[in-house]
């Protein structure tokens, strides 16, 4: 206890020193605990699920290295009979719901689940019960549903008020049999659950996201071999599995994480890196420190104190540093994950999977702190106490200490230079990766365009005809408008998230042959120009083109050259295998410049609406306004205009264009801003570490430089001295830095897309911002070290 108090007392004699250290390891540890609590959730997510590692989730891979598919009905059907990898799999498709309530028609997202779907995912409603099997098989037209606790809320007021109640789902009524556990709203964000059966449900075959949970005793690898197996034997049998396409099993946790959580990767080095920094300059504080300790320690050991005394009356006051630094670190960690929340894969939600401050997070934080504290207070204990006695009361406060002293210094100094450049470089390459993507050639002009989506899936826009003549009045009242000087439709605007895919394949070529996979849209006549893209070959889609015509399709520019880079693509055919063997050929019209589209895919094809309002994917609309001068219309003229359709369908996610491509680089934006917040923090500890050295050395060396001035050195020869020793470790922390700078570029390559992980400006700009902040840093202790009077270091000695 006596030492507890010794240290209390030694720190408030130096309280600058222990606020900078305690802000220095705060710091470090607070980001490090907010980016730890992050990761974990975004890497590693705690599911809600009974045995959630046996659950996986069943996709279609097309030879042709497009994005993993979800499998058609019909092969649900075949895994479900045949694979006995599986003890339970289940099927889930997206839809959404037109809610009548007094207020008007609200649309809400849902899903229509196969039988055993809750019992798969290890689900059990909170309140009520789960479908029966009579209400499975029945499907829709059983009229029950189960609902979020967040529906069941916003409606009855309490979630008990809501078993046993009734919603009319479009324009039908429906019990509600269930309310499902709080925060659970998988997949999709979904607020409604619906019966239904694939193998009797009308449509034909449509995308299913099929969940299944692994037999006990069953591999991941060994049922993908067993799908496999079954892709070999059903293709070109089985509808919906054509040539080509292999069915696998991916577990489920990864498919909610996928590739988002590379930027978490990314700033998960960063904060690395800044603790790092921060380390090394806390280092370089307490080695300074117990050196300018050496004649208190000498006395001390004079008067009987042992070396393991002096030693754990250091430690000690590391222990108390590295409490406080906890617990400002733990503080910060909070504001940390505030900041950092948004980094967490949105379809993580779905699952309630947040990041927060829990036990694993505080433990993480107090051993991290504490071992950084002890980990950096042992050396300089060491080198203070191990001096002798005689050798510290004759070095004099003013000497420069031992050369290992010094060198062990200016290691720290080096370390902290190296790694605050390669943290650095990491944020200047992600800005330029960031600089990059917004400069991307789109192939459209999304200025003054506003986008609102109608849902054309429930009565009385069932069938091709109606969802037709209702599309095109609302773009021709569209159009009529005042303030609106074109409207189209379709149905996948670029850059929103998700995708339309289909299989095609060219008339005439080998059929052994993979397709090719291509985002599929359907629009109407004028939806290219609307949007400020172009038909470079050949002509648009017209009114002309209809159901009963022949069918026919504008191509992309890249599909174009790929399927024809020596013929006139004009009059070629394709078929959309994807659809069925039947699909019947399309005729090619017209090619269209290359737009960029949400996901990674080039190539596209744009089909009339007419000619495929039958189809499933047709029953969410897009519709696009532009409006005039650049500015987009408002959205109380658009449902104006909607009104004077059908009062009885919402308008829901409206959005503007602009905003809308913003958005869609969110994740890179935050990503870059927070990877900068943290390169100024490194760069500002790095820039303080060379002054308190610098400042430290000049301090120590004061007697030799007035004996180098009494001999007859000019105060320009002093601060070259001093600058010669701060640009020799500048020089050595950017060789260092960039050697290592070139290993993490490489290593977060498959991070940056735009810039492939090298970029010659960031290295230049990075290692400039570096070398002249630390030689300012440095020439501020020089510049008074220039100006010691000799006669008064002399006598001060």
């Amino acid at each position: 206890m006596n030492d507890f108090r010794y240290a209390f007392r030694q720190l408030r004699k130096n309280p600058l020193f222990a606020a900078v250290a305690v802000a220095t390891l705060g710091l470090g540890i607070g980001m490090n605990a907010a980016i730890f609590s992050v990761a974990r959730t975004a890497l590693r997510p705690a599911l809600p699920f009974d045995e959630a590692d046996r659950l996986v989730r069943i996709y279609q891979i097309p030879e042709s290295g497009a994005p993993n598919l979800s499998p058609q009905n019909p092969v649900f059907m075949l895994v479900r009979d045949n694979a006995d990898a599986f003890d339970r799999i289940a099927g889930f498709r997206f839809t959404d719901f037109t809610l009548t309530t007094p207020d008007g028609p609200e649309r809400v997202i849902g899903g229509v689940i196969s039988a055993g779907w809750l019992e798969t995912l290890g689900i059990r409603p909170a309140l009520g019960r789960d479908f029966t099997p009579d209400e499975e098989n029945a499907g829709r037209a059983a009229q029950v549903a189960l609902v979020s606790q967040t529906l069941a809320q916003r409606r009855f007021g309490t979630p008990e008020a809501a078993v046993g109640s009734t919603l009319r789902l479009n324009g039908t009524p429906h019990d509600i049999v269930g309310v499902l556990p709080e925060g659970f709203t998988y997949p999709y964000d979904a607020e409604i659950w619906v019966p239904f059966r694939p193998e009797v449900s009308s449509g034909g075959s449509w995308a299913l996201n099929i969940q299944a949970r692994l037999a006990p005793g069953q591999t991941l690898a060994a049922a993908t071999q067993q799908l496999r197996g079954l892709s070999d034997r059903m293709a070109g049998i089985t509808p919906g599995l054509g040539d080509g396409m292999t069915i696998i099993a991916r577990p489920l946790r990864e498919t909610l994480v996928d590739e988002e959580g590379r930027t978490v990767v990314a700033l998960l080095a960063a904060v690395g890196l800044l603790l790092l920094v921060a380390c090394a300059n806390l280092a370089n504080l307490l080695l300074g420190r117990a050196l300018a300790r050496e004649t208190e320690f000498a006395v001390r050991s004079s008067l009987g104190a042992s070396k393991r005394r002096l030693i754990r009356q250091s430690l000690v006051e590391s222990i108390v540093l590295g409490v406080a630094g906890c617990l400002a670190g733990v503080g910060l960690a909070g504001l940390g994950i505030g900041i950092l929340g948004p980094l967490v894969p949105e379809r993580l939600g779905t699952v309630g999977a947040t990041a927060s401050i829990d036990a694993v997070t505080l433990a993480f934080a107090i051993g991290l702190s504490l071992l950084t504290a002890l980990g950096l207070g042992m050396v300089p204990a060491l080198r203070a106490s191990g001096t002798r006695p005689a050798t510290a009361m004759r070095r004099g406060r003013g000497s420069a200490g031992t050369a290992r002293a010094r060198s062990l210094g200016r290691t720290f100094v080096v370390a902290e230079l190296t790694v605050t450049l390669m943290l650095l470089t990491g944020v200047g390459l992600m800005v330029r990766d960031l600089q990059r993507l917004q400069g991307v050639e789109m192939g459209y002009a999304p200025e003054g365009l506003l986008l609102f989506n109608v849902a054309l899936d429930r009565d009385p826009y069932t069938d091709a005809k109606t969802r037709t003549r209702f599309v095109e009045q609302l773009v021709g009242e569209l159009d009529a408008t005042p303030g609106i000087s074109a409207a189209s439709m379709t149905t996948m605007f670029p850059r929103h998230r998700g995708n339309t895919l289909a299989e095609i394949e060219e008339e005439g070529r080998d059929p052994s042959l993979p397709s090719v996979t291509v985002n599929h849209r359907l629009v109407t006549p004028g939806f290219l120009s609307s949007i400020g893209a172009r038909v470079v070959q050949g002509r648009d889609l017209t009114t002309t083109d209809r159901d009963g015509a022949v069918p026919v399709a504008v191509v992309s520019a890249s599909l174009a050259r790929t399927l024809w880079p020596n013929e006139d693509p004009i009059g070629q055919r394709l078929r959309n295998r994807r659809a069925s063997e039947e699909a019947p050929w399309v005729t090619v019209v017209g090619v269209a410049n290359d737009v960029l589209q949400a996901d990674d895919l080039e190539h596209t094809w744009y089909l009339p609406y007419a000619q495929g309002a039958a189809e499933r994917g047709a029953g969410l609309a897009t519709f696009v306004a532009a409006g005039q001068a650049g500015n987009p219309p408002s959205l109380a003229v658009v449902r104006e205009a909607l009104s004077r359709v059908d009062r009885e369908t919402p308008a829901f996610e409206a959005i503007t264009a602009t905003t809308l491509n913003y958005e869609s680089l969110t994740r890179e934006r935050l990503g870059t801003r927070l990877g900068s917040l943290f390169g100024a923090f490194g760069l500002l500890l790095a820039t303080l570490g060379v002054y308190g050295s610098i400042s430290y050395a000049v301090h120590r060396r004061v007697r030799e430089f007035g004996v180098r001035m009494a001999l007859g050195s000019d105060r320009r020869g002093i601060l070259s001295v001093v600058l010669a020793d701060v640009g020799k470790l500048v020089a050595i922390g950017l060789g260092l830095g960039l050697a290592g700078s070139l290993v993490l570029a490489r290593l977060s390559a498959s991070v940056l897309s735009e810039i492939g992980g090298f970029d010659p400006a960031a290295f230049a700009v990075a290692s400039f911002v570096l070398a002249a902040t630390a030689l300012a840093a440095g020439a501020i202790p020089a510049y008074r070290a220039a100006q010691i009077d000799p006669v008064r270091a002399l006598r001060a000695e």
